[in-house]
């Protein structure tokens, strides 16, 4: 997740261009959108063929084509939602500076409160209510979990 910060600089210097074309009504705030969700879906796709593989069979995990599949859909909907939290970021940004600093921030928060760097139970209860709503990556992690168990 915090390879997505290579996306703030893009987002956040195509700002003007949009702008620009949004007021000569050009296209609709939801096209540059649906745009840049289809853009950043097909590379995530991409990589997900790329990376799936070697790290599958490399851990020798739960044999049969649909618990791979499987596998390549929980590492896609990981990227896409990390993607789409940092575009989410940089939009709201004024500056690259700015998004810069609050997209690892953001994706170490998740981290925290996933259950990878502290599990739930753990969770301080002043940090709890960051539990649900930044806890993207437990509902694919633990589904993937539960795929090569069973």
């Amino acid at each position: 997740s915090f390879t997505t910060s290579v996306y703030v600089p893009s987002l956040v210097d195509e700002r003007p261009v949009f702008i620009r074309e949004r007021l000569d009504a050009c296209y609709r705030v939801l096209s540059y959108g649906l745009h840049k969700v289809v853009l950043e879906s097909v590379a995530g796709a991409l990589a997900a063929f790329v990376y799936c593989p070697i790290v599958y069979f490399a851990c020798g995990l739960a044999p049969g084509s649909e618990n791979f599949l499987f596998f390549m859909l929980c590492a896609w909907v990981i990227n896409a939602a990390g993607v789409m939290a940092t575009l989410f970021v940089a939009a709201a940004s004024p500056s690259v500076e700015i998004a810069g600093a609050a997209v690892p921030l953001l994706m170490t928060l998740n981290f925290f409160v996933s259950g990878f760097m502290i599990l739930p139970s753990n969770i301080p209860s002043w940090w709890q209510w960051l539990y649900q709503p930044f806890g993207r990556l437990r509902l694919p992690t633990d589904s993937r979990r539960l795929c090569h168990l069973l």
